[in-house]
């Protein structure tokens, strides 16, 4: 894992290589099992719990652990992170080509997008009104990422 911090337009970090190369592989044929439409879908999965766990040093037990596939050409809104959420991370699955995720600054305005890249890993800790955000899929292939949310 190649970890790097960012300042701007608000404290974040980005894992190149998240996962090794079988847990991806894993990763992936575990959400064509699981998701049966697109959206957020929950999943309960011990490996995946344990890796993200490990590799953030949580002691927490309160996580939510999902798979969202989005529709080809869609976008979700800007947003803050909810306030229960105190630890978020993104991991790009699918496709190859994508659109990442849109920071934006405290007035709303865009400021910086994390890159698509299979196996990226966009981390942050939500701070309400200041944490704005945003993603989309203007490809014509849905967009699979894996998100974790420590509680």
């Amino acid at each position: 894992m190649d970890i790097t911090h960012f300042k701007k337009p608000w404290n974040h970090a980005v894992i190149e290589n998240f996962f090794t190369d079988e847990l991806l592989h894993y990763t992936t044929v575990l959400a064509s099992k699981s998701i049966k439409k697109y959206g957020p879908v929950s999943i309960k999965d011990q490996i995946l719990s344990d890796y993200f766990q490990t590799s953030f040093k949580s002691k927490s037990k309160k996580h939510i652990l999902e798979f969202n596939l989005m529709e080809p050409k869609t976008e979700y809104p800007i947003h803050d992170e909810a306030v229960w959420k105190k630890l978020s991370v993104v991991v790009y699955i699918k496709p190859e080509i994508g659109n990442g995720t849109y920071l934006f600054d405290k007035n709303q305005k865009i400021a910086k997008q994390v890159e698509w890249k299979i196996n990226r890993a966009f981390i942050f800790k939500g701070v309400p009104k200041l944490t704005w955000h945003s993603y989309a899929n203007t490809k014509d292939v849905p967009r699979l990422t894996v998100n974790y949310f420590e509680m």
